[in-house]
C-alpha cells in the first residue's frame, strides 16, 4: 500500500476516483465533477514523484485549468510539468487526507 493510500485510509472517507485523459501533447482533460469539487478557483500546483503526478488546489498556482465545456470539464497543460508523461486514459484519485489529486501512469 502506498503512503498516500495509507493516509487516505486513515481519513475514514471514501475516495473520489476519476477517469482522465492525457494527450501526447501534454493536455490533461479533467471531468467537470473533479474540477468543481476540488479546483473551484481554476488553479493548481503540482508535484511529480516517480510515475505519480499530484495536483493540489492553489489560488495562485502555477497551472491554470482552462474550461472546455459548459458542464465544467477543464484542461491543464502538463507538458512542462511532466515532460515524459504517459498518454491515454489514466486514473485520478482524490486523496482527501492530503488534499491532492493523484494521477498515476497505470490504469
Amino acid at each position: 500500500m502506498s503512503e498516500i493510500r495509507f493516509y487516505d485510509d486513515l481519513s475514514g472517507q471514501g475516495r473520489d476516483i476519476y477517469d482522465v485523459t492525457l494527450t501526447p501533447d501534454g493536455l490533461l482533460h479533467l471531468p467537470p465533477e473533479a474540477c468543481g469539487a476540488h479546483f473551484p478557483d481554476g488553479r493548481a500546483d503540482f508535484l511529480l514523484r516517480g510515475g505519480v503526478l499530484w495536483l493540489m488546489p492553489a489560488e495562485d498556482g502555477a497551472l491554470v485549468l482552462t474550461k472546455r465545456t459548459l458542464a465544467g470539464a477543464s484542461t491543464v497543460d502538463l507538458k512542462d510539468a511532466w515532460p515524459r508523461h504517459p498518454t491515454g486514459r489514466l486514473r485520478a484519485t482524490w486523496v482527501l487526507a492530503l488534499r491532492r489529486l493523484e494521477i498515476t501512469e497505470s490504469y
